[in-house]
């Protein structure tokens, strides 16, 4: 992946199963986004499920506590996060 798609139409799909509150969920775009050398030349597909409709409202919701985010680098924080 790292020299980019070998096919026309590139998909990554992914499911993240059991997200809870989404954190991970979040983690792994970013981690898409910013290790995919051409990331727009990419379908990308993330799936998000949990069993508790509860915690997948605050994942979609994506409003996280500030301790919540505190390790992720100031530059990424301000590409991602408002």
């Amino acid at each position: 992946m790292e020299n980019g798609p070998k096919s026309s139409d590139p998909h990554i799909r992914v499911w993240s199963a059991g997200c809870s509150s989404g954190e991970e969920v979040y983690s792994l775009a970013i981690t898409l986004l910013e290790g995919l050398e051409h990331p727009e030349k990419w379908k990308i597909k993330i799936l998000a499920t949990d069993l508790s409709t509860k915690v997948l409202k605050k994942a979609m919701a994506g409003i996280y506590e500030k301790d919540r985010v505190r390790n992720i680098p100031s530059p990424l924080m301000k590409k991602y996060f408002l």
